[in-house]
């Protein structure tokens, strides 16, 4: 029997004891990040497994910037044909998400056009374009090791943090590029493989899975 939890009590502003968050400040692609409100009983959210101990308000900035930014910039730029992303919200200081769904039949068959459009050139070009990722993504980070945080100025902290921010925003954005397309490609061949009747393989046991001896 499923459990169904009401949002009522955490339908406010201020999440974290002392602080109170500042939305509509971000940029956002279809849906911002927030608090719950009582509109969000409707849909159905689950408990994000990136962070599941919870966050300080400085990890919020990794919701705007990456999460929330990443995955529905991605969504509508392949896109994925029956979601607009992923949109997220808090409850104390854990994070919760759910998925944008797309509604319209209409809309669903036209980016189903254009995913089957984008992933063919993507999988034939996916070396060289993991290639360049890697280098960017290197490259950055190879400048952020680079600076002297204990011999830098207050100011110029501020500035390494909302370059930071920037960095880290558009390693999601790299991030949510090639997971899609991967994954739709992964689901495809599942398919493809369900319907000539082959079996996936036997998943290997876990190491702490108990063994189970034959009579």
């Amino acid at each position: 029997m499923s459990l169904v939890i009401p949002v009522d009590e955490y339908a406010t502003d201020e999440w974290y004891p002392g602080f109170t968050p500042a939305f509509g400040h971000a940029p956002f692609v279809v849906e911002p990040f927030r608090t719950f409100s009582e509109q969000d009983e409707r849909r159905f959210w689950f408990l994000d497994f990136h962070c599941p101990r919870g966050l300080t308000p400085l990890g919020t900035t990794w919701l705007e910037d990456c999460y929330s930014w990443g995955t529905q910039l991605t969504a509508e730029q392949m896109p994925l044909p029956h979601s607009r992303g992923i949109t997220q919200r808090m409850a104390g200081t854990h994070v919760y998400a759910a998925a944008i769904p797309v509604e319209s039949r209409y809309e669903i068959e036209a980016r189903s056009v254009r995913m089957q459009r984008h992933l063919p050139g993507f999988l034939q070009g996916f070396k060289a374009l993991w290639n360049r990722r890697v280098t960017e993504i290197d490259a950055g980070w190879r400048y952020f090791q680079g600076i002297d945080v204990e011999r830098s100025s207050l100011s110029e902290l501020g500035t390494m943090l909302a370059e930071a921010r920037r960095y880290a925003q558009r390693a999601f954005e790299i991030h949510f590029e090639m997971m899609y397309p991967l994954l739709a490609n992964h689901l495809g061949f599942t398919g493809m493989c369900t319907e000539l009747g082959l079996a996936p393989p036997p998943r290997p046991p876990r190491p702490d899975a108990p063994v189970v001896l034959p009579p």
